[in-house]
């Protein structure tokens, strides 16, 4: 399956939270594949640190898995509530 680079919507991802680099995305399959019931997935890389995260769906819209990716990527844990768990 060919991967191509996914552009919609990246304004809304935040930069990478371990180097602040900007993040690039890649669509794996399409609408048509997806309607057939087959894996689709967006993965959201940083190049400079090559941390990334997969997000896939069987017969969901690419709409919903856009929506989905964006929100664990810029899904963030603040500082405080890692000592304040870590104090527990």
């Amino acid at each position: 399956m060919k991967i191509h680079n996914y552009h919609t919507n990246l304004d809304e991802l935040k930069d990478c939270p371990f180097c602040g680099g900007r993040p690039i995305a890649f669509l794996q399959g399409n609408e048509h594949l997806n309607r057939m019931g087959k894996r689709v997935s967006i993965t959201i890389k940083c190049p400079d640190c090559r941390i990334q995260r997969t997000d896939a769906v069987r017969r969901h819209n690419l709409e919903w898995l856009e929506s989905i990716a964006i929100g664990h990527w810029n899904n963030r844990i603040k500082a405080k509530e890692i000592i304040k768990s870590l104090d527990k």
